[in-house]
Formats: C-alpha cells, structure tokens, sequence
C-alpha cells in the first residue's frame, strides 16, 4: 500500500487521476454471493481517499481476464463496489470504470 507521500508526488508532477485496478478473481469468494474481501476494500478506500485529499480524480476499474466464463462474480463486484464508494457529497472525485481491457 503506498503512503501518503506517494500521493503527494503524483500531484507535484501534476497528475490529475489515478486509477485502481480492482480484480475480482482474487479478491472475491469464488462462490455465490461472490462476496468482495472486505480488508481489500478498505485498501481500496484508503487508496481513493488519498487521491480525493489532493484533488485528484479517483478511477476505480475493474480488469477482467475471462469475462464470459465469469460473468455472474463481474456482476456481483460492481453493486458491492458502488454500494461501498457512493458518494456522500457532491464534492466526491471518484469515477468508475465498468470494464477495462476487455
């Protein structure tokens, strides 16, 4: 997990966005509810929070390697995600990308 003055660097170099890559194959139950490990998330948090603090935009996306063979655990992410990360004021930099590199 980078610390805090990672983040400081991106915006003295003037970066305006950091991505987060969030995969499900190895951060969700590989059964139904296909429930999302908690702990990552909070790192996930941790990681948007940094980057919202700075005033840069915050792009939580999702790399799938096998979409087809792993549609039903790619649908139950994105409600768990977005459950976990709406935003709570109009102030939120926080953007998600559903699918990325197809």
């Amino acid at each position: 997990m980078p610390n805090a003055s990672v983040f400081d660097a991106f915006k003295a170099a003037n970066f305006t966005k950091v991505r987060i890559p969030v995969r499900r194959d190895n951060r969700a139950d590989a059964e139904a509810p296909y429930e999302v490990n908690p702990i990552f998330l909070d790192a996930v948090e941790l990681v948007v929070t940094r980057t919202i603090e700075r005033s840069m935009i915050a792009i939580i996306n999702a790399h799938e390697d096998d979409f087809d063979a792993n549609l039903p655990r790619f649908e139950a992410l994105w409600p768990q995600v977005s459950t976990r990360f709406a935003p709570d004021s109009s102030d939120w930099l926080l953007a998600f990308e559903i699918y990325n590199e197809p």
